[in-house]
């Protein structure tokens, strides 16, 4: 809720930073999950050991797990991008389109799930700073509010940290199903 207080102010830097020299970096940016994810499969497939393997285990499935969060959470609110033009509150709703709707950033998610497990089992926070410089691509390219990339931060973060404590068998997430289709799931750090 606080990130929401930065959306209209990132916004218009956006929209005063559309140049080719921003864009190409923007871009750039864009393909760091989608590099992070795919170290992670190389890691589990043979480029590491038995711990190394396992820790890109984790992070795959919380990657996997991320992105149906992510999109549940879309299909759910149908938050218009910056690019619409409607606002930071503009929400639609469950509608045809609203599973490419802006809130949470997949891109964000899939970057703080792939790093955790190996920052925090290899105790290399800055694993982070690589993770978080996908915001700027998701931001600049106007993709995202600010407020859409730290949601999709901490929900990528959580999963990345459940994944690993499974793994490790240190806290098992307890899922508990409640009345009026409801579904809880807690886990502690």
């Amino acid at each position: 809720m606080a990130s929401s207080v930065l959306d209209r102010p990132a916004a218009r830097w956006a929209d005063h930073h559309q140049s080719a020299r921003w864009d190409s970096v923007g871009k750039a940016a864009n393909y760091i999950p989608l590099a992070l994810a795919a170290t992670s499969g190389l890691i589990r497939f043979g480029a590491g050991g038995d711990v190394a393997a396992d820790t890109a285990r984790a992070s795959l499935l919380a990657v996997g797990w991320t992105l149906g969060i992510d999109y549940a959470t879309r299909f759910s609110l149908g938050r218009a991008r910056p690019d619409q033009h409607s606002g930071p509150a503009s929400f639609a709703g469950p509608s045809k389109g609203s599973a490419s709707s802006g809130f949470p950033s997949n891109h964000m998610g899939m970057a703080f799930a792939a790093v955790t497990p190996f920052a925090q089992r290899y105790d290399a926070p800055w694993l982070y700073a690589i993770a978080a410089a996908t915001a700027f691509g998701r931001i600049q390219q106007q993709q995202h509010f600010m407020s859409d990339v730290v949601a999709g931060s901490l929900i990528g973060y959580g999963m990345g940290s459940m994944m690993l404590d499974r793994q490790r068998g240190d806290r098992d997430a307890k899922v508990a199903f409640g009345p009026n289709r409801s579904v809880n799931v807690s886990w502690q750090y």
